[in-house]
């Protein structure tokens, strides 16, 4: 069978469409009713298109006869400069960590400018202090080794955390240059952070339960909390465990305000007045101390919230720490 050539073909065309009473300008009228009811927008672009990036591996770890990989995700807008970062770790009593959560305060940062790293550590009773913060540093150097293939800024890091995660972004904002926390991958680059932001965070791991009655600060001197098994592990084995005031020495080292001191980066602070599973007393004087040392240092007190409750994602609070960043930031 012969093939038509294009000429031909497009002379059939024409000559049906006069066969049939109709020409080839009367296809342009097919869409007149479109034309005239369609609405026209004119729009301005203003929002920043964000990509996911989901379950990047940042860090294998081998320890007790197993592979741990350490994943990370990212939000990251899509802009034509380097952008400022926000390492994000997610709080779960020290013991879980699911970094799917706190979505809207995520986004929030992202369509603000800003790559939003949510990354995982090592948790308890399987590890103990200082895991999840060698963690944290690693996930830093590894942004910093690949910032130029995920377009980041790596003057400009700032890290974040709710709960046991504010505690992990505290020990980090207050432990930059500290090299008993350098491990792993990729030690040749920094993990120092430009600021830190903490989100009722536990700080003297001693204190969570300070002021909130006396059966909750008993309850705390139990060797089954999760803060004395980060500090102590668990009662196995070789391991006597024990509470977290059992170990004076190794509790202290696990506090961020040992480490406080007048070269550390701007802190951003945020408590609920209501909480009553780790007391407001523990941002109070970590803010305390960080003012002492001469630290720029900014302390909210959300009235009425409790423990990571609803007050944590309106837009009044999380506009505040958009705000506290573009001030340091994009001066």
């Amino acid at each position: 069978m012969k093939k038509r050539s294009l000429k031909s073909a497009v002379c059939c065309t024409i000559s049906a469409a006069i066969i049939f009473g109709t020409s080839v300008s009367g296809f342009a009228t097919q869409t007149d009713t479109a034309d005239n009811d369609a609405i026209h927008l004119n729009v301005e672009k203003t929002n920043l298109r964000v990509d996911y990036i989901s379950n990047v591996t940042y860090s294998q770890i081998y320890s007790t006869g197993q592979s741990v990989p350490l994943k990370m995700d990212m939000l990251i807008p899509r802009m034509s400069t380097k952008v400022p970062v926000v390492v994000f770790v997610k709080g779960g009593g020290f013991s879980r960590l699911n970094k799917d959560q706190f979505l809207q305060q995520r986004m929030a940062l992202a369509e603000a400018g800003y790559a939003v790293i949510t990354v995982e550590h090592r948790l308890v009773p399987t590890y103990t202090f200082p895991a999840s913060i060698i963690d944290v540093k690693s996930a830093i150097r590894f942004l910093r080794a690949n910032a130029d293939q995920y377009n980041l800024d790596s003057n400009k890091f700032a890290v974040w955390g709710d709960s046991s995660g504010g505690y992990a972004a505290s020990m980090v904002g207050t432990t930059n240059g500290v090299k008993d926390f350098e491990q792993g991958d990729n030690l040749n680059y920094s993990s120092d952070v430009q600021l830190a932001i903490d989100w009722y965070g536990p700080t003297d791991l001693t204190t969570i339960g300070e002021g909130l009655g006396e059966n909750i600060e008993a309850s705390h001197e139990s060797a089954s909390t999760t803060e004395a098994m980060l500090v102590n592990g668990i009662a196995f084995g070789t391991n006597p465990g024990g509470s977290v005031t059992s170990n004076p020495e190794k509790a202290a080292a696990a506090n961020p305000l040992t480490y406080v001191d007048p070269s550390d980066p701007p802190f951003l602070l945020m408590h609920g007045t209501a909480d009553t599973l780790v007391s407001p007393y523990e941002t109070k004087i970590l803010y305390q101390k960080l003012k002492d040392n001469k630290v720029d240092a900014t302390l909210y007190l959300v009235d009425g919230a409790g423990h990571a409750d609803d007050y944590f994602f309106q837009d009044d609070v999380i506009n505040i720490v958009i705000n506290y960043l573009n001030a340091h930031f994009k001066k």
